[in-house]
């Protein structure tokens, strides 16, 4: 298998995160970096602004097409997704042989928004596709980079947070996988097993401390009622934080003052559902990447004893070994 090395540009920039209707920029099958320092960006169809020398283009590309394209300028196995600024130094038409067909592109040097090249490559993410594991998650632009196929939309509903998540140890643009160290670890058990009890009708405040080993509730919350289907909770607007094992990031809970939602045990599994945005909690990541996809409203969490997963805005889910 072919290795490629995929770019992933400012998430800001992603067409996914930020719709721009004032948008100029050029949409291209293939942008591909050289060894050189210079960038190819290649189109099936001739651009209105082939041949333009005068001003550096705005140019954005989901994902390759067809890396062989990448080769008709210089041998590389990697390209680029985002968007980026590049100063054309040359413009070509490539005509298949075997096809006929004709692939039009540009090779320039890439141009920085940013006050710096040095500053540009910060805003770079790097992924290798035949890579096992993500060494620098806490430098990943939290991974759009799967997103783009546009004939499969992700949905992150329990079902499939559990799919993904399941399956998701090397890489996944849906599920990222870490670990609750302790004692959060052993306070998300104990309250798995509390609830997942059909008897249980509250929960004190009281007794919520006592299963995080903590000697006072920052939150200053009332007891949590549970009953018909419903859970609701009431007090002070807060976080609370902890550090995820793997994602080198705090991840912090921020809880409204009325806190409310769906419960259903499931078999093994006890799930709480928000279905309003205002009475939701929302999750925080520390790392501003990877906090840009995988940060937001929480949709979802679901405990089977030994995973917590999260379905989080509606593309992204995260799950925690505890």
């Amino acid at each position: 298998m072919r290795s490629a090395t995929f770019f992933v540009g400012d998430p800001s920039d992603n067409e996914e995160s930020r719709p721009d209707t004032s948008d100029q920029s050029i949409l291209a099958q293939c942008i591909c970096p050289y060894s050189n320092g210079t960038v190819g960006a290649y189109f099936s169809n001739r651009p209105n602004q082939y041949d333009t020398y005068s001003r550096p283009l705005s140019i954005r590309a989901s994902r390759c097409e067809n890396l062989t394209w990448c080769e008709i300028a210089g041998d590389t196995q990697e390209f680029m997704t985002g968007r980026i600024r590049l100063q054309p130094d040359s413009w070509h038409t490539h005509t298949n042989t075997i096809d006929g067909r004709r692939v039009y592109y540009t090779i320039g040097k890439l141009v920085p928004r940013y006050g710096s090249l040095e500053e540009e490559r910060k805003r770079y993410s790097y992924i290798k596709l035949a890579s096992t594991k993500l060494n620098s998650i806490g430098l990943l632009s939290a991974t759009r980079l799967a997103r783009m196929s546009d004939d499969f939309v992700f949905s992150n509903d329990p079902a499939s947070c559990r799919n993904e998540c399941e399956s998701a140890y090397t890489f996944s643009a849906y599920c990222l996988n870490g670990e609750l160290p302790q004692p959060q670890g052993g306070g998300i058990m104990s309250l798995y097993e509390f609830l997942k009890d059909p008897n249980q009708q509250a929960l004190s405040s009281e007794r919520l401390q006592r299963m995080f080993d903590i000697d006072e509730d920052p939150c200053e919350r009332k007891a949590t009622n549970l009953a018909a289907g419903e859970f609701s909770n009431s007090g002070l607007a807060c976080a609370l934080g902890s550090e995820i094992t793997d994602l080198a990031a705090v991840a912090t809970i921020k809880v409204p003052p009325y806190l409310n939602g769906k419960i259903q045990r499931i078999e093994d599994s006890v799930l709480l559902e928000f279905d309003d945005s205002g009475t939701a909690p929302a999750l925080e990541l520390s790392d501003e990447y990877l906090n840009e996809d995988w940060g937001g409203y929480i949709r979802h969490i679901e405990a089977d004893g030994e995973h917590l997963r999260l379905g989080i805005g509606y593309q992204s889910c995260i799950q925690v070994r505890y």
